[in-house]
């Protein structure tokens, strides 16, 4: 009798929770206002990410976290918001620019966070980041 049992424990299906959902969000912030990094020497900064809107606040909290460690290069320490990574990379070229008056390039920061797979127990995400802050080549 307790091998049956167990084996309908073992065999029964927890229920779907409602897989989570996303929208998906964008923070951009320019060095100038219509700055065109390519011509100009402007920065940009430019970040796609999902917002879940269904799950646990500590979860997203966690998520938005594990984030923003992604987009800093695995920074060390307390997690930066999106905003003050953006805030961050156009006050270090401004101050480039005050350091090197007659540098004629600009610098961009794009990155895009895809949902791989979102289910009601994974959910799995994708950072590519692409920067130039000058040099010869940019990272990607």
């Amino acid at each position: 009798l307790l091998a049956i049992v167990a084996c309908c424990v073992a065999c029964s299906q927890l229920p779907e929770e409602k897989a989570p959902a996303f929208v998906m969000e964008t923070f951009s912030l320019e060095s100038n206002p219509g700055c065109v990094s390519d011509t100009v020497a402007c920065a940009t900064f430019n970040v796609s990410y999902p917002q879940f809107t269904n799950i646990d606040s500590a979860v997203q909290q966690s998520l938005m976290g594990r984030i923003t460690y992604w987009l800093s290069g695995g920074l060390e320490g307390e997690p930066k918001s999106i905003a003050v990574l953006g805030n961050d990379f156009i006050r270090d070229f401004d101050q480039f620019l005050t350091d090197m008056p007659g540098y004629g390039l600009g610098w961009t920061y794009k990155a895009n966070v895809e949902v791989l797979v979102a289910s009601d127990s994974l959910i799995s995400l994708q950072v590519n980041v692409e920067s130039f802050t000058g040099g010869a080549h940019g990272s990607y």
